[in-house]
């Protein structure tokens, strides 16, 4: 299924632009939207490959992922959000 944001190696995208908004209170520019989808079908990738990488990151926390989530795909949206939550823009600095 293609959004108007499209995919990315099947890798559905349209979350992207509205996290990056969230975050950084604009949209993103059309080169970090790149990096963005590159690095969450990477990150898929990884995960894919490694499954109990993915089952290990989403073991931490307290609070149990639903079931119904593929942990693949949950993993790497994590990842790719730490990656927005750690940009120069979402820092807070005094």
């Amino acid at each position: 299924r293609h959004t108007r944001y499209g995919t990315v190696t099947g890798v559905q995208t349209c979350a992207l632009p509205i996290s990056f908004r969230q975050v950084t209170s604009r949209p993103p520019k059309e080169s970090e939207l790149r990096t963005l989808s590159e690095t969450l079908a990477a990150q898929q990738a990884h995960f894919r490959a490694d499954p109990s990488a993915a089952a290990k990151l989403l073991d931490m926390g307290e609070k149990r992922n639903r079931e119904d989530l593929n942990p693949t795909d949950l993993a790497a949206y994590t990842m790719t959000a730490s990656l927005l939550l750690n940009l120069n823009e979402a820092i807070t600095r005094q």
